[in-house]
């Protein structure tokens, strides 16, 4: 069995929403944080004042974070286990 190395260009976040993104993963975690837990939804404004960054920054966040909380592939590790539980 021969072991494969991933190319040089390969990154931690690579093929992630926080690909090819400027900003570092002190601000997407927040963000990411922010909008799951917001009842209400979080506005562009209201991210760039919470994690001090352009509210375009923050636009292009909030539809990266949106984008990947609609697919299959956003699950949080607690609504994991309540499936199997339901499963059962």
């Amino acid at each position: 069995m021969e072991v494969q190395s991933l190319p040089r260009s390969s990154t931690a976040s690579g093929r992630t929403i926080f690909e090819a993104s400027p900003l570092g993963l002190d601000k997407w975690l927040p963000a990411v944080w922010l909008a799951a837990n917001s009842k209400n939804g979080i506005s562009s404004h209201e991210l760039a004042r919470a994690l001090g960054i352009t509210q375009k920054s923050a636009w292009f966040m909030l539809q990266r974070i949106r984008l990947a909380m609609q697919g299959d592939a956003f699950v949080m590790a607690g609504d994991r286990g309540r499936r199997d539980i339901h499963r059962r």
